[in-house]
């Protein structure tokens, strides 16, 4: 059992060493292909659906209200970018 009590003014926890550097390098195993594909065509209809929300937000003249919404469909373009 782990025990995180205080002992001579410290503080003892478990540490999970985790690796230093990007986990995949190089080409995309084969195996992981088709999801990645799909990845990057999620990502693309991603895009293509908050532009066309951006644009009709603007000339409905409703950015204001839907401007979390908006940033939420940026943020998650973005991880998925850096996913691919």
């Amino acid at each position: 059992s782990v025990k995180c009590a205080p002992s001579n003014g410290r503080v003892k926890a478990m540490v999970i060493p985790l690796p230093s550097g990007a986990l995949l390098t190089g080409a995309i195993p084969p195996e992981a292909a088709q999801d990645f594909k799909r990845l990057k065509w999620s990502i693309v209809a991603l895009i293509a659906s908050g532009t066309g929300r951006l644009w009709f937000a603007c000339v409905e003249g409703l950015l204001g209200n839907d401007f979390s919404a908006l940033l939420n469909m940026f943020l998650n373009i973005i991880m998925g970018a850096f996913v691919l």
